[in-house]
């Protein structure tokens, strides 16, 4: 995703860029997975990850919401600056895309001109286990 090696906390984690506090760092599956295992005390994998959010496991909600949060945010951004007429994004994470998240915030707006000249195709891929 264009963006993702942006830095969108000071002072945040290390990204692989060599920057702190990326996009990165904070909605991807290995940033999720990285702070829940912190947090918890033991090694989780991002299928775990993934089973706590379909459970609804409070300990996973409050990482959920923030990266859905910081997705939203970057997902906006990339549409209203260059209104693409496919957005691609892809992730272990998006298997619980259908899984409740939080309300949209007024303060990541996609704006209607976007959708003026064209229509966007949000394209997702899916990983599923072999």
């Amino acid at each position: 995703m264009p963006g993702s090696g942006a830095s969108c906390e000071l002072d945040g984690l290390p990204c692989g860029c060599g920057n702190r506090g990326c996009l990165e760092t904070v909605e991807s599956d290995t940033s999720i997975t990285r702070v829940l295992s912190d947090r918890v005390n033991r090694k989780v994998n991002i299928e775990e990850v993934v089973e706590m959010i379909r459970q609804r496991d409070p300990i996973v909600r409050h990482l959920w919401e923030k990266t859905c949060r910081y997705l939203g945010v970057a997902l906006a951004t990339v549409i209203n600056t260059f209104n693409p007429s496919d957005l691609f994004v892809h992730g272990r994470l998006l298997e619980c895309v259908d899984e409740p998240s939080p309300r949209p915030h007024s303060h990541t707006p996609i704006h209607p001109h976007c959708f003026q000249r064209n229509p966007l195709n949000v394209l997702r891929k899916i990983y599923h286990r072999r």
